[in-house]
């Protein structure tokens, strides 16, 4: 079977650049462990540069630019997919996998299964760019097209089902995102209380609330570390949060690492005693899963798809996005208390093991492909 993804993909140093690049890359090589007669190919669009082919494992990566002087929200939906259409000619794949915008495929002329992993127009709602309601607006109405044309769609929450009720006309199958089966044999070696943080650092994912939590965890257990892996892409937002570490003399405390590549995330992993994501939107956030999985309890919020994977009191707590000190709480109760982290921990690998597996993962999403391709040839018949 010859199948294309079209998504974000880390590049050769396993650098994981955002969850939708780490799922693409953690599901393409589960679909190789467990069918070695797939052919996989991966389109990245490309906002800079040109068009050019690059190979990281067994994988063919096509960066395509997606297209200017047209802004993305436009080129998403015009230039990029053209050029993908021309491509897909060439590469002749048996069916393409989107995994980011439905825009990328309105009127694909290949067998097509849709993975759904955000609301990319309610991200807009936390971006600091001119016209982000009209710019919101724009990107409901494409979206919306290319939803209604899928006939397989993959969720991955039952939340974006009902954020997106009525959208899809075509079956949907109920999917987890996977996790590198390398997360599964952490050993954990907490050396000091540890809270980490993985995801970009932008008003989204409330950063600045997880310090303001972390101001009052770090007078309850002051030899507590934060530790903040992922970019920075919004340099006014990172000004604020290092203007509130320096008043409140946190900064000592706290590192921001950068993005790591993968065995560096598991090191961090590793060492920590919770991780900590107080998002004001998510749907199934890669960093819980790779928490889960690693036997780390978990302090999230209560936004859009997260109470669908922690399990209050159980694997972690959920608590309020404007309520730091609630959130300080709930971490000083996992940083002081061994057993109760340790019970937890088990309990959110247990549940990781059946949900987020890339073997199981692997194997529903090669059943979707399949029952695709039946449907087409079907169609083909008649």
């Amino acid at each position: 079977m010859k199948i294309v993804f079209v998504t974000p993909y880390p590049d050769n140093s396993k650098t994981i650049a955002g969850g939708v690049a780490g799922v693409s890359y953690y599901l393409a090589n589960a679909l190789f462990a467990i069918n070695a007669g797939i052919e996989l190919s991966v389109v990245v669009p490309a906002f800079s540069g040109d068009y050019h082919i690059s190979s990281v494992g067994p994988v063919t990566v096509h960066y395509l630019p997606v297209g200017k002087p047209l802004p993305a929200l436009f080129a998403n939906a015009t230039i990029f997919r053209w050029r993908l259409f021309r491509l897909l000619r060439r590469l002749q794949p048996d069916i393409v996998h989107f995994q980011g915008l439905a825009a990328w495929g309105i009127n694909c002329p290949v067998p097509a299964v849709f993975t759904v992993h955000g609301i990319p127009e309610n991200n807009l709602l936390y971006s600091s760019r001119s016209f982000v309601l009209v710019q919101r607006l724009i990107m409901k109405l494409i979206e919306r097209v290319g939803r209604r044309q899928m006939r397989d769609v993959i969720a991955i929450s039952p939340f974006v089902l009902e954020e997106l009720a009525g959208q899809f006309t075509g079956r949907i199958h109920m999917i987890a995102n996977p996790v590198d089966e390398g997360y599964f044999g952490i050993e954990r070696k907490v050396e000091r209380p540890v809270i980490l943080y993985g995801g970009h650092v932008v008003r989204g994912k409330n950063v600045l609330g997880l310090l303001q939590a972390f101001r009052l965890v770090a007078r309850a257990v002051p030899n507590t570390l934060l530790r903040i892996a992922g970019s920075h892409p919004d340099a006014g937002y990172l000004i604020e949060c290092r203007a509130f570490l320096e008043s409140h003399r946190l900064q000592d405390k706290v590192q921001f690492l950068g993005e790591l590549n993968l065995p560096q995330l598991q090191s961090a992993f590793a060492g920590a005693s919770v991780v900590a994501l107080l998002s004001f939107q998510e749907t199934a956030p890669l960093v819980v899963a790779e928490a889960m999985a690693a036997g780390v309890p978990v302090v999230t919020s209560k936004a859009g798809g997260l109470p669908y994977m922690v399990r209050h009191g159980k694997n972690g707590f959920l608590t309020d996005t404007d309520n730091p000190e609630e959130a300080a709480g709930y971490l000083i109760r996992l940083l002081r208390d061994r057993d109760l982290n340790r019970t937890m921990g088990k309990a959110a690998r247990s549940y990781a093991r059946e949900q987020f597996h890339p073997r199981i993962v692997a194997r529903k999403t090669l059943q979707v492909y399949h029952t695709r391709l039946a449907d087409d040839g079907e169609r083909r018949d008649n």
